[in-house]
């Protein structure tokens, strides 16, 4: 029988009678790295020190919400990890500097621990945009000797190919995984284009799943396991168009035949190749608070945001000299946007485009704003000496200047810049402000800046405590 239990997010332990796992574990409560997206939703109640012993940890990419250095910090040395041959170098010695012993996990190859079997696959970058999920692996989880299965494609498209090497494996998966990634950032927009309506995305999960052969046992709803926090509280109201519960319950009505399970942290379900065995609503380790402690994330997409937002850099105002290394680090994210979504839009406007053909950075800092023009036959961004407004360019971004200079140095995450903190305009109707956002989160991915993310995991390695509680591995 093959034993899932969700961890939170999109973090899992599976065990069979002689075998234990955990996949992407989230074993503190600060979301991303520095904590710099929020807290783990729902909140639970996670007791590290009474985790079961586990043979191996898979992390199936890099992204903070997979990935956590704290996270790991609370795991044995003893215990090895798995780690997606396309992963950054960064990743890798940043493991080996915290003790680990790391193997790599190609796609398409298989990890067997005795009676457990996990099989990764390979996303589709060619028919499916996936923007920065490169090394990202779906997974299969399979009890050899009892049966019972489960399968995500975690953070991308479940693809032609992956369903061909499942039907040529002759497994259907007992459980099917899906990621609730629906996000909205409309309010970040100008010119407002409206918030996204839950229906229209509610239908193409619906449309996605109906096209699918259904999985024999239960559909299972994970992912947008964060709230935010403090400041940006607010964005629980905007952020999440999409409620699992509620998504999972009108599918049920839909299909009462088939069973739909959303999660929350500490739901063990136990299948073999027969049927569901048993559903546990907490584990001895791990059990979800009260629906009352729970931040509201109720959907309300009339809610005007606040004015201003708080830094995530923690500063406002740039220090001496910070100006000119900003203008300066944006030499290189001027070379990045050569021929990418945006530099390609920007060339396609009419010559007699009004509003300016030109991309604008603003950044504020303090009392004072500051103008960044793209230039693409320079290949680089001028800074303008007399300020214009948004208003006044094809598209452009406003943001403070200290955390876009962080975010340029590496130490700010595109999560912490987007989230909340970064206002998107698209003056001109041939531009989509999804350009501007694939630009930031792929500048920003681990395996284009190597050095920068290795300097931020050493840091964030280093404001661990010494000594902390670890799961344990089996002995034996």
């Amino acid at each position: 029988m093959l034993e899932t239990t969700f961890i939170g997010h999109q973090g899992w332990q599976f065990a069979t009678a002689n075998a234990r796992i955990l996949v992407d574990p989230l074993l503190v409560e600060s979301f991303g790295h520095n904590g710099g997206v929020g807290a783990v939703y729902p909140p639970r109640v996670l007791n590290v020190s009474a985790m079961q012993q586990v043979d191996a940890i898979v992390l199936t990419h890099e992204h903070e919400d997979h990935f956590s250095i704290p996270s790991l910090h609370r795991v044995s040395r003893k215990i090895p990890i798995f780690i997606p041959q396309r992963s950054s170098s960064a990743l890798r010695q940043i493991l080996s500097e915290m003790g680990f012993t790391t193997s790599l996990l190609a796609a398409g190859r298989t990890l067997e621990l005795r009676d457990l079997q996990l099989t990764v696959f390979a996303p589709d970058h060619v028919r499916h945009d996936e923007q920065d999920e490169w090394e990202t692996m779906p997974f299969l989880v399979r009890d050899l000797q009892h049966g019972g299965s489960f399968f995500s494609p975690v953070d991308v498209a479940t693809s032609e190919t992956i369903e061909a090497q499942l039907r040529q494996s002759g497994v259907t998966p007992s459980l099917w995984g899906y990621a609730n990634n629906a996000m909205n950032l409309s309010f970040q927009e100008a010119p407002g284009a409206g918030p996204p309506s839950p229906m229209p995305i509610a239908a193409r999960f619906l449309l996605e799943h109906i096209r699918r052969a259904k999985p024999p046992r239960a559909s299972l709803m994970c992912g947008g396991g964060f709230a935010f926090t403090d400041a940006r509280a607010w964005m629980n109201h905007l952020f999440f168009p999409l409620d699992s519960e509620r998504l999972f319950s009108a599918l049920q009505t839909i299909s009462p035949h088939e069973r739909f399970i959303a999660l929350t942290p500490g739901m063990q379900i136990t299948v073999d190749k027969d049927r569901i065995v048993d559903v546990n609503e907490s584990v001895p380790f791990l059990r979800t608070l009260p629906r009352s402690e729970w931040p509201d994330r109720t959907y309300k997409p009339e809610l005007t945001p606040p004015d201003g937002v708080t830094p995530a850099s923690g500063r406002d105002t740039l220090g001496p000299g910070e100006l000119e290394e900003l203008e300066e680090r944006l030499v290189d994210f001027a070379a990045f946007l050569y021929g990418g979504a945006l530099f390609r839009t920007l060339y396609t406007l009419p010559a007699g485009a009004n509003p300016k053909a030109v991309f604008a950075i603003v950044v504020v800092s303090g009392e004072q704003s500051h103008v960044f023009e793209y230039d693409p036959p320079a290949g680089r961004f001028i800074r303008v000496d007399t300020p214009a407004s948004l208003s006044a360019y094809a598209a452009g971004v406003q943001c403070h200047a200290t955390d876009l200079l962080d975010y340029l140095r590496g130490r700010l995450m595109p999560s912490a810049l987007m989230f909340g903190r970064l206002l998107r305009w698209r003056g001109h109707r041939e531009i989509a402000t999804a350009a501007i956002d694939q630009a930031i989160w792929a500048y920003g991915h681990p395996l284009r800046r190597q050095a920068q993310y290795l300097e931020l995991y050493r840091e964030i390695y280093a404001k661990e405590p010494a000594e902390a509680p670890q799961v344990q591995p089996r002995s034996g």
